[in-house]
């Protein structure tokens, strides 16, 4: 018993991954329940008892009905009719026009680069990062809408910025449009209003957002309740009338774990916020605390991170004086680093947490489309999370696109019209197939979410000056 409630946050998200599961991890909980109800003498026990088994079995009751009703959905679509087009499918790329959105957008160009099933892409990188996360993007909006409303999309892939994306999925709301919808930000699923949103858009997550980033920490606290040392959180703010991606995140490890309250009420955890559009103000506070704690894990994105490792993780720092320091998915800042021939960054003291599956390119057994991607991008590692994360859309689109036409016969000659009954046949599709990716095997589940995402740790090994697989325990110095 004590295993089961040790591990029982896994054993939930595993059970949830699927109806079938919930449902049977259910009739677990309510026999354990009934068990208890019948060997207690205690009246309020009892009562206590009786009624979380009424609401398991009124839970199990919604999850039988909604099971079917997605099976009957499944069967209800049937194969549509062929029609033709003058255009070609087309997917709409969402990304700044700076830092890494450079790497977002070339990442989807090389994944449909001569491939042989004709679609297109269009652009939409016409705004900076600062422009995205400062809520100037209505100009942005209003040209989604269109090309949903007059072209022959196949699929949306972005944005990529937490800040404007609950507003892109209004837009796609207001269209009817049934493309898929590649949410490519960082954003929980609870900020994006992913079941609301998911009863009129076919929405898609393939990486991680920090709800699952959040649960897989508080997993770790909960296992290193004793162990933990002292640790530092620096979160970025703003102006806006919108949370940044680090308060977002903040607010999920605190909802996901009672660990991190209890920690930082003893002051292990400490939490700092920073303006993020003062870097004297950032760099102030890092200077501050930066010999106090064994780690620091910057919530936020941009400017801080690579300041902090050109003022303070260079040169003739002791490798054990200062904290290690990192956080979810920078590595892409640090790829100017390994194209030089020797690194001055302190070795073992940059990590980096990632949803690109690191040990899938390793050995002869790697997969055919991690080769091509290795040859392409001059190797496999962190900093290339995000062109994996794109490359990976068009890889299920290509994919996709392919069972759909030899399902429909299609001539592959001709372009096919993708109108609302296509489209929901190609959804299902994406739903009831496993695609080979490269940040890992791709398989979503009923709602859009990849089942198959994983979380991954590296160390930046500067004297080899390259990313290396590490356990996530070293991070807080555990091991």
């Amino acid at each position: 018993m004590k295993d089961i409630l040790e591990h029982l946050p896994e054993i939930i998200k595993a059970a949830s991954s699927d109806p079938l599961s919930m449902i049977a991890f259910f009739i677990v909980v309510i026999s354990l329940l009934a068990y208890t109800f019948f060997n207690n003498e205690n009246i309020k026990v009892k009562i206590s008892v009786f009624i979380a088994i009424t609401l398991g079995l009124g839970y199990m009751i919604y999850a039988f009905l909604n099971f079917y009703k997605q099976m009957d959905n499944n069967v209800d679509i049937q194969k549509p009719t062929v029609i033709y087009s003058d255009e070609s499918p087309k997917i709409i790329g969402i990304y700044p026009k700076d830092i890494f959105g450079l790497n977002q957008k070339e990442g989807l160009v090389k994944s449909l680069d001569n491939n042989k099933i004709g679609i297109d892409l269009i652009h939409m990188d016409f705004l900076s990062y600062n422009e995205m996360k400062s809520e100037k993007f209505n100009g942005l909006l209003d040209s989604l809408k269109t090309l949903l409303l007059n072209e022959n999309i196949i699929a949306i892939a972005g944005p990529p910025i937490t800040e404007c994306a609950d507003d892109a999925l209004k837009v796609i709301e207001e269209t009817k449009s049934k493309v898929p919808v590649f949410n490519t930000s960082a954003a929980p699923q609870s900020f994006l209003k992913w079941n609301e949103y998911n009863k009129k858009i076919n929405l898609y997550r393939i990486g991680t957002g920090t709800d699952d980033r959040a649960r897989s920490m508080a997993e770790f606290l909960k296992r290193h309740t004793n162990d933990i040392k002292k640790t530092a959180l620096l979160v970025e703010t703003n102006h806006s009338r919108l949370k940044t991606y680090g308060e977002i995140f903040l607010d999920e490890m605190i909802k996901a774990s009672p660990e991190l309250v209890s920690f930082t009420e003893s002051g292990l955890i400490k939490v700092f916020y920073f303006d993020r559009s003062n870097i004297d103000e950032y760099d102030s506070l890092f200077n501050s605390i930066k010999y106090d704690y064994n780690s620091i894990f910057l919530f936020g994105v941009g400017e801080p991170y690579s300041h902090t490792i050109d003022k303070y993780y260079k040169g003739s720092f002791s490798e054990d004086s200062l904290a290690m320091f990192g956080g979810y998915m920078f590595g892409y800042a640090l790829n100017d680093e390994l194209n030089k021939s020797k690194s001055d960054i302190i070795n073992e003291r940059i990590f980096e947490i990632t949803d690109l599956n690191l040990g899938r390119s390793e050995g002869i057994d790697a997969p055919m489309q991690v080769n091509k991607f290795r040859s392409e991008f001059g190797g496999f590692h962190p900093g290339l999370r995000d062109e994996a994360s794109y490359y990976d859309i068009g890889l299920c689109m290509i994919q996709a696109l392919a069972i759909l036409r030899d399902s429909l016969n299609a001539s592959p000659s001709k372009n096919i019209k993708f109108n609302e009954e296509t489209l929901n046949y190609l959804n299902k599709i994406l739903k009831q197939n496993t695609f080979n990716g490269i940040s890992n095997e791709i398989r979503f589940d009923a709602r859009g979410i990849n089942s198959k995402s994983i979380l991954k740790t590296a160390v930046y090994d500067s004297i080899n000056n390259k990313w290396k697989s590490m356990h996530r325990d070293s991070i807080m110095n555990l091991r």
